[in-house]
């Protein structure tokens, strides 16, 4: 691998820690804002992609979101956008009270792709205009992953909603909420942000959970979830039993002594708050300075080793067993091999062994050489590597004739200069 490439792969994790660091300063902003996430105004995200058909058959989607917004004060402005590949404002903000369920209707369940970014950066901007005293918030309901029709044009949606997006919603203090009718939706992104606004992240298997998990968004949006805010404390005045007797006029008596005032439940609310907010602020700098220190590590130049390792670079390769792939065998010619679904991988001196199934993941898992050995490590995916049916949790030496699984489709793992040490020698029969 190149020096450039070996480089950008070694300061990924790096990113990892300082993206973790933004989300938790701005967890700990929050912390010492208000406790209560009533919001006044809403914007539902409906996922109106081709998806949903196969996972809304029964239509149940509507129906649940209709029941949300009857189910909220009359007063609460509520707006609705259908999204698949843009974001199409379907009903502008109007009292629930005055909501008309027609509308719902024009969810017809045909948009060729699904783009996250652009459904939430529609909801914010229906939240435009300035609302003094108000709490706004963001209900997403979903079923798939960020899909724009490039690979490309995927990394640049997630870095704007990881990112622009997910600033805007914490300064304007908007809440997100994510409901995700299935497995493939993308908890990686959006689970992140919700917790960022002081949103919540719910998945809901089937549809028909999808009433459920609104019924808990709804109470912790309007602030009746008995979590979300302290109870409050009743507060009793001690009257004295008897009054104090006169002290005597030959022996002044001394100035009484201050008492303490108590503390009230709000001050000791925001106390603990604001030493919480200390703490993960504290916590994100220690993160911060070993993100740093690491850095400065990972720049030094590697010592030049005294002999190549492409001297002892072995001739391994992977059997297609059941063909997924409609090719026979793939070599392992570098020391990084990644496992991906993308069609069009891209060129950081890495070798991509393509499998183009949904159920494998972007970066699903790397087989890497180093000392003398290939190791399987699986990259959190969300539907699993397995080595001979037992699901690779860290990381593993692969040995000759070990059955890999990704998901469900099977390779086999061979070493050339063992390809043959199976085999049975058969003799001359002519010689004694």
């Amino acid at each position: 691998m190149s020096g450039p490439a070996l480089s950008r792969l070694s300061a990924t994790p790096v990113r990892h820690h300082c993206d973790s660091l933004r989300r938790l300063l701005a967890v700990a902003c929050l912390l010492l804002a208000a406790g209560t996430v009533h919001a006044d105004r809403i914007v539902l995200l409906v996922d109106n992609s081709g998806s949903m058909r196969i996972n809304d058959v029964e239509r149940l989607v509507p129906a649940g979101v209709n029941r949300f917004i009857q189910s909220l004060p009359p007063d609460t402005l509520v707006a609705v956008v259908s999204f698949d590949v843009r974001g199409r404002l379907i009903q502008p903000l109007t009292p629930a009270g005055q909501f008309d369920p027609v509308i719902l209707d024009q969810l017809n369940y045909r948009g060729p792709w699904t783009d996250l970014a652009l459904a939430v950066e529609r909801g914010i901007y229906e939240l435009r205009s300035p609302a003094p005293g108000r709490r706004d918030a963001v209900l997403m309901i979903t079923d798939g992953i960020m899909d724009t029709g490039s690979p490309e044009g995927d990394l640049r949606a997630e870095s704007w909603l990881a990112n622009d997006l997910s600033t805007q919603m914490v300064n304007r203090d908007i809440s997100m909420w994510v409901v995700a009718l299935s497995e493939e939706a993308d908890f990686r992104i959006l689970d992140p942000i919700t917790r960022v606004t002081g949103g919540n992240y719910h998945r809901a298997m089937t549809a028909e959970d999808v009433g459920t998990a609104m019924e808990r968004i709804r109470d912790a949006i309007l602030g009746d979830d008995p979590m979300a805010a302290p109870a409050p404390v009743e507060r009793t005045q001690t009257v004295p039993a008897t009054a104090p007797e006169a002290a005597p006029e030959s022996i002044p008596s001394p100035p009484p002594r201050a008492e303490a005032p108590a503390a009230t439940p709000i001050a000791t609310e925001r106390s603990v708050r604001g030493w919480l907010a200390a703490t993960l602020i504290l916590l994100g700098v220690s993160l911060l300075g070993w993100a740093i220190w690491r850095a400065m590590q990972l720049r030094r130049p590697l010592p030049t080793p005294a002999i190549t390792p492409l001297e002892y670079f072995p001739d391994c390769y992977l059997v297609d067993i059941h063909g997924v792939t409609h090719q026979s065998t793939h070599p392992l010619p570098a020391k990084y091999n990644m496992i991906t679904r993308l069609r069009q991988p891209p060129d950081d001196g890495i070798h991509y062994l393509q499998i183009f199934r949904r159920q494998i993941g972007r970066r699903h898992a790397l087989i890497e050489y180093r000392d003398f050995s290939f190791w399987i490590i699986d990259q959190q995916s969300v539907n699993g590597t397995f080595l001979n049916d037992q699901r690779v949790t860290s990381e593993t030496r692969l040995k000759h004739g070990d059955r890999l699984r990704f998901y469900k489709y099977e390779f086999e793992y061979c070493v050339s200069e063992l390809e043959l040490s199976n085999e049975t020698l058969i003799a001359d029969s002519t010689r004694t």
